[in-house]
């Protein structure tokens, strides 16, 4: 799938060898356009030219270029053969090589090529249906794998690995490819070559052999100046165009840098104007920066990976004690241990009750499970898939537990974004697309009704990605994907106000259970207080803007993810991102960049004066392993959810399969 530059249009390539164009429709959606023609072999990758008149797609074993105002194809690209063909007056094509008969020859018909390549020949074949009819091609050169009809245009079936003997060839994938303005071709396929064609003439202008395993992926740089390749067995490389001579006008593609950051698959990369992206199948995203790029020292200079994902994949059920896991096809239903035991700080107590695994739901169908809730006394679950949305009622006998599904869901706007319940169980909130939220009301003993439908004012065609609820049930924030966060009351159903617009993305927010204060993080680590019954950012908020937060605070490479509050301190709030749990004390003074922000093994060695004087807001642990959830289950218990890096890459397959001797 591709679009092109301007979003106007979208390209899909199919299994069954066709590539359909859609038109973006304003305000949203897609409608169907027209179908390119079809050819043999999958569509696997597709890429637009930057004036959108062209499209290069990849398959196995070859390369396609097709006009997208005809929808017919252009001559194919191979790795070693190489085609260029001109279109004589007579109004069909004709081949370099050796023109058989056809009343007479029709070398003067074309201009004479400088020097013939060493391929086999074509010829020219009179159907015997006189001058008016189209003669029919056939190139005779055995890589081109039979006649094909161009359909008003020149085309020659190529294969890329025709230069290989009979008893090792194989296919060869053409996995990712770029289209640059310069009419350049660049595709990367199962044989780890990087190959750069001329899609005009059909010839290889370069290659580079970067691995013995696949080359999966590639991306191009704003100014088409330099690409970035990722490959199967976890490392990417960056090629740049540079002058063969000093101060030369003549330019070739280098490979300059090679990076090991992941371990498996490299299956996404993206070149920005300071960096190289990439995403393996090792569940990390890398940023490295290029240090030529990078002016000074700092945060933007330093190596970032991001390991697990920031959506909510666990919630609880805090009066319950239970915790819901979110799998892509299943559910999990867990009940917390418990201990009756004390003992000092950093301490691990022995358990008096095991955790308990009470039930697994399975969703129907081949769709992922987008997003799912539990109340918060258990008895309501809630998930939703693309097309789907479930609502379960669990019943607790004891230590027997049933669920049944709840008949007669409203039949809402999917799919479901974000699910959240009130803090008293009574109410179900499902974020939807284009800013709306619906509001439904769960029933004793088991059903559901729908009472309202909550909408922006200026209406919105992004779609609601975070949810917080107050705790006394009269306020409700929605973040949407314009990064705007509307209060809503729940009293009178509509629009409160909406917080003033910040320029970059919420990644978590919560309402203060006592004070109604709405405590939002972003995404460059900024942390804001918004008084929702004053409509306005609260004192403590203006002067962390006026003071700024410690420098290493900004510099974290993981975004916050959840935040909770204190029930018995309220100005402590509990705020936790990958890598570490904060409490962040608004009673206590900001800290300067000259102090210590992680102190509290230093603190601890300290006189009670000296720690004084040395106590500042932020209180962070970094004991734990990637941490998946945090959360507060009463004013004397936290709960925490682990997810190592090494049991994720345990579970993973090598990542090249290699043949050992004697197997």
């Amino acid at each position: 799938m591709a679009a092109n530059n301007d979003g106007t249009r979208l390209a899909i390539g199919c299994e069954d060898g066709s590539v359909k164009l859609f038109q973006v429709v304003p305000g949203g959606g897609v409608q169907f356009e027209k179908n390119l023609d079809r050819q043999k072999g999958r569509v696997l990758c597709l890429s637009w030219h930057p004036s959108g008149t062209h499209l290069a797609a990849g398959s196995i074993d070859f390369i396609r270029v097709l006009d997208v105002h005809s929808g017919n194809e252009l001559p194919r690209r191979g790795a070693s053969l190489f085609g260029a063909a001109f279109r004589g007056s007579l109004g069909f094509p004709l081949s370099w090589g050796t023109v058989s008969s056809h009343k007479s020859m029709l070398w003067d018909e074309c201009l004479a090529p400088p020097q013939l390549p060493a391929w086999e020949s074509c010829s020219v074949q009179d159907t015997g249906k006189g001058r008016s009819e189209e003669p029919e091609v056939i190139p005779l050169s055995p890589c081109l794998e039979q006649p094909f009809p161009t359909s008003g245009r020149t085309a020659q079936r190529i294969m890329v690995n025709c230069h290989v003997p009979k008893s090792k060839k194989r296919e060869c994938v053409v996995w990712s490819i770029a289209f640059l303005s310069s009419g350049t071709v660049i595709s990367s396929d199962s044989f780890g070559r990087v190959q750069f064609w001329d899609w005009e003439r059909g010839t290889l202008q370069d290659s580079h052999t970067v691995s013995s395993s696949a080359a999966l992926s590639l991306a191009v740089s704003e100014k088409e100046d330099s690409i970035v390749v990722g490959t199967s067995a976890g490392a990417t490389y960056q090629f740049q165009l540079l002058p063969v001579k000093a101060g030369g006008q003549e330019k070739r593609w280098v490979r300059t840098k090679p990076f090991q950051h992941h371990t498996h698959d490299v299956r996404a990369v993206v070149h920005t104007p300071t960096a190289l992206i990439s995403g393996g199948l090792d569940a990390q995203l890398v940023i490295r920066p290029l240090m030529e790029k990078v002016q000074k020292k700092g945060y933007d200079a330093a190596l970032r990976k991001f390991t697990l994902p920031h959506r909510r994949l666990v919630s609880c059920a805090r009066k319950a004690r239970l915790l819901l896991f979110q799998f892509s096809q299943h559910l999990e239903l867990w009940r917390l241990g418990s201990t009756n035991k004390t003992g000092k700080d950093g301490e691990t107590l022995p358990l008096s009750r095991m955790p308990e695994h009470l039930l697994q739901l399975k969703s129907k169908g081949p769709e992922h499970i987008y997003c799912s809730c539990v109340s918060p006394c258990g008895s309501w679950i809630a998930y939703s898939t693309a097309s789907r949305f479930h609502l379960y009622r669990v019943q607790h006998e004891g230590d027997s537990i049933s669920v049944k599904k709840v008949p007669g869901v409203p039949k809402l706007l999917l799919p479901a974004y974000q699910l959240l319940c009130a803090s008293d169980s009574g109410r179900l909130f499902i974020a939807s697309d284009r800013g709306s939220v619906h509001v439904v009301q769960l029933l004793e003993p088991g059903g559901c009704k729908h009472l309202h439908t909550l909408r922006p004012p200026a209406g919105t065609r992004e779609a609601v990605y975070l949810l917080a609820s107050s705790a006394d049930g009269n306020w409700l924030a929605a973040v949407s994907g314009d990064w705007e966060v509307h209060v809503y009351s729940l009293k009178h159903f509509k629009h409160h106000c909406t917080v003033p617009t910040y320029s970059c993305a919420v990644t978590a927010l919560a309402i203060h259970p006592t004070t109604n204060n709405l405590f939002i993080s972003y995404s460059d680590q900024q942390l804001f207080e918004f008084s929702i019954p004053e409509k306005q950012y609260t004192a403590w908020s203006r002067a962390v803007q006026n003071s700024g937060l410690h420098k290493l605070w900004l510099e974290r490479d993981s975004p916050i993810t959840h935040i909770a509050f204190n029930p018995k301190n309220t100005s402590q709030v509990l705020l936790h991102d990958v890598y570490m749990l904060c409490v962040l004390d608004k009673s206590l003074p900001l800290p300067d960049d000259s102090a210590v922000l992680v102190n509290q093994s230093t603190l601890k060695q300290l006189s009670e004066p000296a720690r004084r004087r040395q106590l500042h807001a932020f209180k962070i642990c970094k004991k734990f392993q990637p941490l998946l959830f945090a959360d507060l289950l009463d004013e004397r218990c936290l709960v925490t959810v682990e997810r190592p890096a090494l049991d994720i890459s345990a579970q993973l397959p090598p990542p090249v399969q290699q043949k050992k001797f004697g197997t």
